[in-house]
């Protein structure tokens, strides 16, 4: 089944939960019939997002445990999981809660300690483990670079096979076999589904958030909120309208190198005494100095960490 794009352009998002049945039951499709399915995706966001589906939906469609195994290719793989298991902040509540239990909040965890999925940094480090049917995760998502490139010379041509168009980014055009991001590559033969996976807040969610957020002012896109509506309790403003908004600026402490501090030349104007000051700032730790640029560039030369930002 190809699923329908999310809206684009002006439009506001839909989430990202309604699509993903569709693609759960056009994988579960495809790998019944021995088919592969391969996703040209990031090894971050949306792919976590598929794979906990995929791994907790599969086994009830009739997909044994060890009949199709996922791969995930991509050199930054391991990173991204293991940075996963310190952003318990950023859960949602059903997996925040198995924060505080003896055992990982991610389904992944589970699925690799069972062989159900395994990660490496390139195609070639599959080696034993690799075996079709299966579900490849590997990007680019542009269809220009990187493993997937392998993937679609070798299962391009057979029609059993399913491609997996998921990115928000790269997958915004029609629903055709023209499509852009597909010319390098034909004839293909595989199956196609377009379902860009947008995570973006719809307005409704926005909404939400503004009110729980209770924020002094807010700029928001035009087509979430319609004339008559306010944000978060404030005036709604139409299309090309000014609006002025106060913010609140607070003075950084700095801390003037000793060298920049002997350059500087005193002058009485007036009742005050004032010195005009030429220096680049460097953030470094934390911890912010202004240096002369003579001192900047003595540094970056003698290996002090480079140039100043």
């Amino acid at each position: 089944r190809t699923a329908a794009p999310s809206p684009q352009g002006g439009q506001p998002p839909q989430g990202a939960a309604w699509l993903l049945p569709d693609v759960v039951k056009g994988v579960a499709h495809t790998l019944l019939q021995g088919g592969n399915v391969l996703f040209p995706i990031d090894p971050c966001g949306v792919a976590l997002d598929v794979i906990h589906a995929l791994g907790v939906s599969l086994p009830a469609m009739g997909i044994a445990t060890m009949q199709a195994k996922m791969f995930v290719v991509a050199p930054a793989a391991e990173g991204v999981i293991g940075y996963c298991e310190i952003l318990a902040e950023w859960l949602n509540k059903s997996q925040a809660e198995r924060v505080y239990l003896p055992e990982s909040p991610f389904i992944h965890n589970d699925l690799i300690a069972s062989g159900r999925l395994t990660i490496v940094a390139d195609v070639h480090a599959l080696g034993a483990v690799y075996r079709e049917p299966c579900v490849v995760f590997a990007g680019h998502p542009s269809l220009r670079f990187g493993p997937v490139l392998h993937f679609l010379r070798r299962w391009g041509s057979n029609p059993a096979n399913a491609l997996v168009l998921a990115d928000p980014y790269w997958n915004k055009v029609g629903m055709d076999n023209a499509w852009p991001i597909m010319q390098p590559h034909h004839p293909v033969q595989m199956r196609v589904m377009f379902a860009p996976l947008d995570t973006r807040l719809s307005s409704a969610q926005a909404a939400a958030l503004l009110k729980q957020l209770a924020p002094a002012a807010a700029i928001t896109p035009g087509a979430w909120l319609h004339p008559g509506e306010g944000s978060a309790g404030g005036p709604y403003l139409g299309c090309l309208s000014s609006a002025h908004a106060v913010l609140t600026e607070r003075p950084v402490p700095a801390m003037m190198d000793v060298s920049l501090a002997t350059e500087v030349r005193m002058r009485k104007v007036g009742k005050v005494t004032a010195g005009r000051v030429a220096c680049l700032l460097q953030e470094r730790d934390g911890r912010r100095r202004l240096v002369s640029a003579s001192s900047a560039a003595s540094e970056g030369g003698g290996g002090g960490g480079g140039p100043p930002p």
